[in-house]
């Protein structure tokens, strides 16, 4: 390790800089085919990022610098050796010739790196797919529209006004997600349409936007004004992601820009996103080994701006050996079966972790085969969380109605040549015709690589699926068109616990049909509040157990929930006609309660759910069922409702345990918990649902739920104490309770 004191601009600073060698260069990794990223390199599980059209940086290797160091060190070697078999040479001049030789060979390692910019983002093979594919063609087409509306665009601020940004955000000229994402694609795609044409024109642009975040005290802080009073932490997501952008866009333009528009570069980023960055790695920062989306897209996307400043900043280094022990850190935390670690409504953050593992086409390292195959692992998972209409399902901190982002899933695709993952990419990629040209992602369209053709998830996959890490989802459907116009039957729940953005929620069930809910997951559909990750969260029905359609327990907002407990899937069984499951969620409860669910899916349109509770002394137990529509009251226990076009019946039998008492209910947010960390009234959704309540030690509760298309109401009809009979859309089923559980005949 060496101190060097080094001036950027107008500013001097030391710093602790790490020389590389082949013993401990890192390396980065490319899932893309088409990075044009040569292997070489000694240790193995390893490759370098070097783009073709450019000499790697690494002062090692540079081949047009590698006989000058060579030649220097051999013939300081040579020198120094003759000097000492001469007696008569005094200390003081063997001194002087081994400083000179030094001097001479860090100044040829110095300049090596300084001479040659690092290109993130290879577009050689893009550059040769535009001439050979069509519909890389038209998204360049698409790319480039974009990027020239933007010529004659002022540079944006978090005061401009822009497509689908909030007015809330322009009004506290905050830094939000959305304004960060737009500014990310402007850079970059100029930068991109520069590298390709050497139009300087579109290079003016891109700076026009570059310098103004680094001078405009509007862009004083990268971060959100939500994220501003974090602990230890002087950077964030937005800063990450602006980062990310950056880096890759560097590379494109740093040939065409000045020797003084470089200097202001590299001193903007030194003090927007280095220095706070360090500094928060220095305090040992929450984010660094979290796991979640702010470790990939903080970390990631500082480590790829680092990446592009190696030879140019000197602590490049040593941001990239922080990303890197991060980064793959990460990989550790997603599940052995492909459950990603948060809710589902976050996996679109995985396009971070994509972008920093590039792995190049034909690697058959065994990290990097590791890497593509956990990450293909994640985007199947991805395929089973999709509802109709390119919805996923809601639990933990989802939306409910927001299409899936899935441009994360090209890079992997590329990598691995997976169909199913290709589908995802190109069902939600934002690659589709008529796009708006400035939502178009200039990575996406350098990831997407036409020779791998998709297969949807009808031509691969089961009806049903049960899953075991993270979440533990559980999946069982009718059939696979996620149109918006299906009328396909899912039904899901989960026995686990995600890592990150989960609920109180295991042991949670629902059921829609095509894009209406009829057993509702609510999701979350409000910006959070302040206090929503601390100690709060329950306050806030959405996160709570009482939001959800489980058992609880008392009237605290806990419920009596274990905040780390999850369940634990007893069997899964799935047949042409049925998915059949049980879960034991005892662990998911405090003090020793015991509680198990069993589901059984009779395709396309019955579930029949089996709760049974037996606790160590007795208290208030309460199981709500939230429906797609206002339930009316039939007989105790039986409702029906109108979900969009299909009527359903609700049908809920005491088996054992006290009378319970049955209750229509509606959720709202209530004062001091109704505010988001905006200072905006939480929308009041006014979610409908059937709560049922009993003072008891032991319970055994059945609950029916049928539906029929129209206005025809299904009836439930309780046959005896075992036997339940379902009529629903002209069919007539049959819902036995034998010794060994649920059964059903149609």
């Amino acid at each position: 390790m060496r101190t060097w004191k080094t001036e950027l601009g107008k500013k001097s600073y030391s710093s602790i800089y790490s020389m590389t060698s082949p013993a401990n260069e890192i390396l980065f990794f490319s899932l893309r085919l088409k990075t044009g990223v040569r292997q070489k390199h000694v240790l193995p599980g390893r490759m370098r990022l070097y783009d073709l059209q450019h000499p790697p940086v690494n002062r090692w290797e540079a081949p047009e610098f590698t006989w000058l160091i060579r030649a220097t060190m051999a013939t300081g070697y040579i020198t120094l050796l003759r000097l000492l078999q001469h007696c008569r040479t005094s200390p003081k001049t063997i001194s002087l010739a081994l400083i000179a030789w030094l001097v001479c060979w860090q100044f040829t390692l110095v300049s090596a790196q300084e001479s040659n910019p690092t290109v993130v983002w290879d577009i050689a093979s893009f550059q040769q797919q535009l001439s050979t594919h069509k519909e890389v063609a038209d998204l360049w087409s698409i790319l480039k529209k974009a990027a020239d509306s933007d010529l004659t665009e002022p540079a944006w601020t978090p005061a401009s006004e822009l497509p689908g940004r909030e007015a809330v955000h322009v009004n506290r000229r905050n830094l939000n997600d959305g304004l960060m994402r737009k500014v990310g694609r402007r850079i970059e795609r100029a930068a991109l349409v520069y590298r390709i044409t050497g139009d300087e024109r579109y290079l003016a642009s891109a700076w026009r936007q570059i310098t103004v975040l680094f001078n405009d005290p509007l862009w004083a802080d990268w971060r959100d004004l939500a994220h501003q009073n974090y602990a230890n932490s002087y950077v964030d997501i937005r800063t990450g992601d602006l980062s990310a952008a950056l880096g890759i866009t560097y590379g494109w333009l740093q040939e065409g820009l000045t020797e003084e528009q470089r200097a202001e570069f590299i001193e903007g980023v030194d003090r927007q996103v280095i220095q706070p960055f360090l500094k928060s790695v220095e305090q040992n920062v929450w984010w660094l080994d979290a796991g979640h989306n702010w470790t990939t897209r903080v970390v990631g996307g500082i480590g790829i701006l680092g990446v592009a400043l190696q030879g140019s900043h000197p602590q490049a280094g040593q941001i990239i050996t922080i990303a890197e022990e991060a980064m793959y850190g990460y990989l550790d935390h997603l599940g052995e079966d492909g459950s990603f670690n948060e809710s589902p409504g976050y996996v679109s953050d995985l396009t971070a972790a994509a972008r920093y593992f590039k792995v190049r086409s034909g690697s058959q390292s065994d990290k990097a085969k590791k890497t593509i195959n956990q990450l293909v692992k994640a985007a199947h998972w991805t395929v089973w969380t999709l509802l109709p209409g390119f919805r996923q399902m809601a639990f933990g901190d989802t939306k409910t109605k927001r299409p899936l982002r899935s441009e994360f899933a090209g890079a992997i695709a590329a990598a691995s040549g997976d169909q199913l993952t290709q589908w995802l990419f190109l069902s939600g990629g934002n690659l589709r015709e008529g796009i708006d040209p400035r939502r178009l992602d200039p990575e996406a369209v350098l990831a997407y690589n036409p020779s791998v053709k998709p297969l949807s998830p009808a031509e691969l996959l089961p009806l049903a699926k049960a899953f075991y890490n993270q979440g533990g989802l559980v999946i069982s459907r009718t059939g696979w068109d996620l149109s918006s116009e299906s009328q396909d039957v899912v039904v899901y729940a989960k026995h686990g616990r995600e890592q990150s953005h989960g609920h109180d929620d295991v042991g949670q069930v629902a059921m829609t049909v095509g894009t209406q809910a009829i057993i509702v997951e609510v999701g979350n559909n409000f910006t959070y509040p302040s206090d929503y990750f601390g100690t709060n969260r329950p306050e806030y029905y959405p996160a709570s157990a009482r939001g959800h359609n489980i058992i609880t327990f008392g009237s605290e907002p806990d419920a009596g929930m274990n905040p780390q407990g999850r369940g634990e899937l007893v069997f899964f069984e799935e047949e042409e006609s049925s998915t059949h499951w049980k879960m034991d969620l005892s662990k998911a409860y405090l003090d020793q309660r015991k509680v198990t669910r069993e589901v059984l899916h009779g395709r396309p349109s019955l579930l029949v759910v089996l709760d049974e509770v037996e606790l160590p002394n007795e208290e208030q137990i309460t199981l709500r069922w939230h429906s797609g529509g206002e339930p009316t009251s039939l007989i105790p226990g039986g409702y029906q409702f109108q979900a969009g076009d299909h009527t359903a019946a609700l049908h809920i039998t005491a088996l054992a345990g006290k009378s319970p008492t049955y209750s229509v209910q509606n959720h709202s947010f209530a004062p001091p918990y109704d505010e988001s960390r905006d200072g905006q009234k939480l929308p009041q959704y006014r979610e409908p649902l059937v709560s049922i309540t009993t003072q008891d030690k032991a319970i055994r509760w059945l609950t029916v739920v049928a539906f029929a298309q129209g206005s025809s109401t299904p009836i439930v009809q309780q046959i005896d104490q075992n036997t339940w009979q379902i009529e629903h859309g002209g069919k007539k089923v049959t819902v036995l309770l034998t010794s060994d559980g649920l059964e059903w005949k149609q």
